[in-house]
């Protein structure tokens, strides 16, 4: 599982990519500016947080640290709202939501899964024996 604070900055930096690019779809548009209206709500007040997120939307690259920093100290790793809103974003640009994905796998107590196109896969089932012809 992915941490909270890896997952909002992975969120943010995703946004700022496909967010603004000029075909995205309106979905992720709104996705993102919602997962932005939650973080920049909860830093109000705070000039240097709000002045990083405004900054690292323009370069990623140079204010990553600095959002990592405003993250933990905001805590904003510990707000439910965010960081689920943040985990909803990804799966919408990724295309792994509920509603349309291709897969829906819910699997409880198993020995593996193989879940794909094309898979394959050898299952051996029962006691292994030594090839007694193998030297």
């Amino acid at each position: 599982m992915i941490d909270p604070n890896t997952l909002i900055l992975t969120a943010l930096m995703t946004g700022a990519i496909e967010g603004t690019k000029a075909m995205a779809e309106q979905a992720i548009k709104d996705g993102y500016q919602g997962l932005k209206t939650l973080i920049k709500n909860k830093v109000l007040g705070n000039p240097k947080a709000e002045m990083v997120l405004k900054e690292y939307e323009k370069n990623p690259e140079t204010w990553k640290g600095p959002l990592e920093e405003t993250i933990q100290e905001q805590k904003l790793d510990q707000n439910v709202e965010i960081v689920q809103a943040a985990q909803n974003f990804l799966m919408l640009v990724s295309g792994d939501h509920a509603e349309g994905s291709k897969y829906q796998v819910q699997i409880k107590n198993s020995q593996g899964v193989i879940v794909g196109d094309n898979a394959k896969t050898t299952i051996n089932i029962g006691k292994m024996t030594k090839n007694k012809s193998a030297k």
